[in-house]
C-alpha cells in the first residue's frame, strides 16, 4: 500500500520555469491525505518558489527544495545541507568566468542572491518563472547567510559544460543537471533521494510504500528511493531506464493520471 508520494516539479508537474501548476494537483493532495497518503514536492527550486506553488496546501505536504539541500514540513525546517564556505569561495570565481552563463546562490530561508549586473531576463526568470525570492547584491560571497546551492544557468544549454564542471568540482560538491539549462552545485549531504529517505525514516514508511515521479538526472536518487517509480513521458532516457514505469507526458498530465488511478 502506498503511503508516501514524492514528485519533481519542473518538467514533471509544470513546464520548466513556469508557475502553471494544474489545480487538480492541489485537489489531489487533499484527496490523498484523506486516504492517509502523504505528498512531497521535490525540486531544485528554492523553498519560497515551491511554497508559492503549493500555498493552499503547504501545511499538508513535505517540501524537498534546492535538490535536497533544504527540507521542510508546514514551514518548519527538518534538514539543511550547508556548502563549505572555503570551497564556495573558489567555485564562484570559476562560474563568473564561464561565458554565456548566469548564476544564483541560494540559502534555506532567505531566498536566493544574484549579483548586480545580471541580465534583467535572468532575474525575471527567477522571480516570475520560478517564483523565487531574489535579492541583488554586489558580491554573493559577502552574503552572511549560509549558502546551500549555487546554480548555473546557460540559456543555450548547460550540456556542453557539464563534463568540465563535473571533473573540476566533483571532489568538493555534488553537481546535478537540473533541466536543459541548469547545473546545481550542492553539498554531498544534499540529494533528493537522501531527503526522501529522511522523510521515510521520520514517518516509518518503507521504500515499497513510496511512489515517486521525475524526468531529469537530478531525480534519479528520488526514483531509486521509491518502490513504485515513474519517469514522466518525455523524460531523459537515463531516467526512463532507472524508473519502474513510464507515465504519460507532462502535456497529458501523466502524474495526475497515475494518482487518480491510485485513488
Amino acid at each position: 500500500m502506498i503511503k508516501l508520494i514524492a514528485t519533481d516539479i519542473d518538467g514533471t508537474l509544470v513546464p520548466e520555469g513556469t508557475t502553471s501548476l494544474h489545480l487538480r494537483i492541489i485537489e489531489l493532495v487533499g484527496e490523498l491525505k484523506k486516504k492517509g497518503i502523504l505528498f512531497t514536492a521535490a525540486s531544485g527550486r528554492q523553498y519560497d518558489g515551491i511554497y508559492r506553488l503549493f500555498s493552499e496546501v503547504i501545511d499538508d505536504i513535505f517540501v524537498i527544495s534546492n535538490n535536497g539541500a533544504y527540507v521542510a514540513q508546514a514551514g518548519k525546517e527538518l534538514f539543511e545541507a550547508v556548502m563549505n564556505p572555503q570551497h564556495v569561495r573558489k567555485l564562484v570565481p570559476y562560474i563568473r568566468s564561464l561565458e554565456g552563463c548566469s548564476f544564483t546562490a541560494s540559502t534555506g530561508t532567505e531566498g536566493s542572491f544574484v549579483e548586480e549586473g545580471a541580465s534583467e531576463e535572468f532575474v525575471d526568470l527567477l522571480v516570475n518563472g520560478y517564483g523565487n525570492k531574489v535579492t541583488l547584491v554586489p558580491d554573493v560571497l559577502e552574503v552572511s547567510a549560509p549558502l546551500i546551492k549555487v546554480a548555473v544557468h546557460r540559456r543555450a544549454g548547460i550540456g556542453p559544460l557539464t563534463d568540465q564542471m563535473s571533473r573540476r568540482w566533483n571532489p568538493y560538491f555534488r553537481m546535478l543537471e537540473a533541466g536543459t539549462c541548469w547545473a546545481d552545485f550542492v553539498d554531498y549531504a544534499a540529494d533528493k533521494g537522501k531527503a526522501l529517505a529522511g522523510i521515510q525514516n521520520r514517518l516509518g514508511i518503507k521504500r515499497e510504500e513510496t511512489m515517486a515521479f521525475g524526468d531529469n538526472l537530478n531525480d534519479l536518487g528520488l526514483l531509486r528511493q521509491a518502490g513504485e517509480s515513474y519517469a514522466i513521458g518525455g523524460a531523459r532516457e537515463e531516467v526512463k531506464a532507472e524508473a519502474k514505469y513510464v507515465a504519460d507526458t507532462l502535456e497529458h498530465h501523466g502524474v495526475i493520471q497515475v494518482l487518480e488511478r491510485l485513488l
